[in-house]
């Protein structure tokens, strides 16, 4: 027989060996009415005089079950009551959503509780996941195809998330002592519907298992859970220092390096890719090993360019680089532009394509050269001059417009025998994927005047002095921030 001080001392135990908390605390206990989180609020606050803390509780209505779900707000708001402790209660009724409602109603729980802390209403979120509920997440996770991160299941404390006292009991443990002091909760009826996939692992396969294999399974794999969280410890300080130099940020993800990646123990890259999908992400949630084998396959090779799109991820190796991305929304994945341009005005591009300025000059650079990609004091990394003469003379100028690459052109470069494909052109000079879409091309009257990069065109070429010319200066935006 349980008696209440037996489970007092185990959880006042486990408090002050974690240090879940210290003196002066406000803990939000989040409380739904049923066992689990009714066992937390009696236990915190019969603990609270010893640590010098604050216990309120805090209830969300989902309004999924109708009058039950009103009945547990009541049965939350007599228990505060009782218990002499402040309510917070809020609803999220997340019964019109479509898909998982079991992922809304956390995600909605996640968003309030993660407000109170941030308006100071609490320090702390304290919930009554317990040992049961850990060893359900950990053979989810492996059935769903989970690597080894994801057998660490929930932590007890992690950083800004919630405290998880109860992680150390077993959820009959909980129902005994509250059984055994009188102590009464509320049972959620949709807790018994197997269709839904956790209380199908909870009320048949996990028994049959404990049955006929181990009787003692969920203490095994809570056990694998903390011995996996220790791994990952270890692991976060080594991959850290390797993940500031595999991925540089830019504004939509990350730029990795896969020549760096691939000189890493598959164990690492493994991790570096999975932290990589979270930095995009914010999070890790539908990601499974199959994922990071993917992204593992696609960037085997530092030739060419692949594509591979996950959840939550949009992953692109363009040689030897690999570019994740949140998925493009409809906004990103437009392209087309045509701009009109005019000498002597800085033309800002769409799309962070860059800019480019025309101005008229009476004769060649003394390097007579056809083009420069260099930066210069202005910022500008690319000139040519241009031949007026062959635009048209300055009435041609008007007819002047900057438009994207498209699939298909081909002209012939100044100081070439021949026409070429712009793609075959990005193919040689190994341009990324993510810097094509946008690829600025000066046009006139139809015809390719010159190419970003790849200078004028032989027939546009400025090659005299004589006449004005036209000196162009293209300067070029982060490309990295470029949607393809």
């Amino acid at each position: 027989m349980w008696s209440l001080r037996d489970l007092l001392d185990r959880f006042a135990e486990i408090l002050r060996v974690r240090q879940m908390v210290r003196s002066g605390d406000r803990i939000g206990v989040a409380v739904s009415g049923g066992a689990d989180s009714v066992a937390l609020l009696h236990l915190s606050t019969r603990v609270a005089p010893e640590f010098g803390i604050e216990i309120v509780a805090v209830h969300v209505n989902h309004h999924l079950r109708g009058t039950e779900s009103d009945a547990d707000e009541v049965f939350v708001r007599e228990l505060a009551a009782r218990l002499s402790v402040d309510l917070f209660r809020d609803d999220a009724d997340v019964s019109d959503l479509h898909g998982n409602l079991e992922q809304a109603a956390r995600d909605a729980r996640r968003s309030i509780f993660g407000s109170l802390v941030a308006r100071m209403s609490v320090d702390r979120i304290a919930t009554g996941h317990t040992l049961s509920d850990q060893a359900e997440t950990v053979l989810f996770r492996l059935f769903r195809g989970t690597g080894v991160t994801g057998l660490a299941g929930m932590r007890a404390v992690s950083g800004d998330g919630p405290l998880r006292p109860l992680l150390f009991f077993t959820r009959e443990e909980i129902r005994e002592w509250l059984r055994t002091n009188d102590l009464a909760w509320r049972e959620d009826s949709s807790n018994a519907d197997t269709r839904f996939r956790r209380n199908y692992l909870r009320h048949e396969l996990i028994p049959r298992i404990r049955t006929e294999l181990n009787p003692n399974l969920e203490r095994v794999l809570a056990g694998i859970a903390f011995r996996a969280q220790a791994e990952e410890d270890y692991w976060h300080d080594v991959i850290e220092p390797l993940f500031s130099r595999f991925a540089k940020p830019f504004e939509r993800g990350i730029l990795g390096d896969v020549l760096f990646l691939q000189d890493q123990h598959l164990a690492v890259r493994r991790r570096l890719l999975r932290r990589a999908c979270q930095a995009v992400k914010g999070n890790l949630r539908a990601l499974d090993g199959s994922h990071i084998d993917a992204l593992l396959a696609l960037c085997a090779s530092v030739e060419g360019n692949n594509r591979l799109l996950i959840p939550g991820v949009d992953a692109l190796r363009s040689y030897g680089k690999i570019r994740l991305a949140p998925p493009l929304g409809p906004n990103d994945q437009k392209r087309h532009y045509r701009v009109p341009i005019r000498p002597g005005i800085n033309t800002e591009l769409p799309f962070n394509a860059g800019s480019i300025r025309l101005d008229l000059i009476q004769e060649l650079s003394e390097t007579q050269s056809f083009y420069v990609n260099v930066k210069g004091e202005t910022g500008y990394i690319e000139t040519a001059e241009l031949s007026v003469e062959a635009i048209g003379g300055l009435a041609g100028l008007d007819d002047l417009i900057v438009r994207n690459w498209e699939p298909g052109d081909e002209y012939r470069r100044a100081g070439h025998l021949n026409s070429h494909k712009i793609k075959a052109l990005f193919q040689q000079e190994k341009v990324f994927l993510w810097e094509r879409r946008h690829w600025p091309i000066l046009e006139f009257n139809g015809e390719i005047v010159w190419g970003r990069r790849f200078g004028p065109a032989h027939q546009f070429a400025a090659r005299s002095s004589s006449g004005p010319l036209l000196l162009l200066r293209y300067r070029m935006a982060c490309e990295s921030n470029s949607a393809i």
